[in-house]
């Protein structure tokens, strides 16, 4: 009997790794996602402040001029490739 007990509190010991997922889906829609997806974009030559970024689960919407978006949108692969290799913005799938 006592000898499962033990084995039953082995399967109640969660991964680190569980944890630490967590924290990076709070982090979504934190000031350091928003600055993370403005370095990517100055990369590429569009200077966004993180004031006019917006990040909500796979979408990222960005406030600017019409001249801007056209940019964006020529550019928009080559940004969301540089964004999958950040784990704060790996999830996103699109800009605009």
């Amino acid at each position: 009997m006592r000898y499962e007990r033990e084995e039953k509190k082995e399967h109640k010991i969660k991964k680190i790794g569980d944890m630490l997922g967590r924290f990076t889906i709070m982090a979504q829609n934190g000031e350091m996602t928003r600055t993370a997806v403005s370095d990517a974009l100055k990369k590429y030559g569009l200077n966004i402040d993180t004031k006019n970024i917006t990040v909500h689960k796979e979408l990222v919407r960005i406030k600017i001029s019409p001249a801007q978006r056209s940019e964006l949108f020529l550019k928009q692969g080559r940004i969301i490739e540089e964004l999958r290799q950040n784990p704060l913005t790996k999830n996103i799938k699109r800009v605009c």
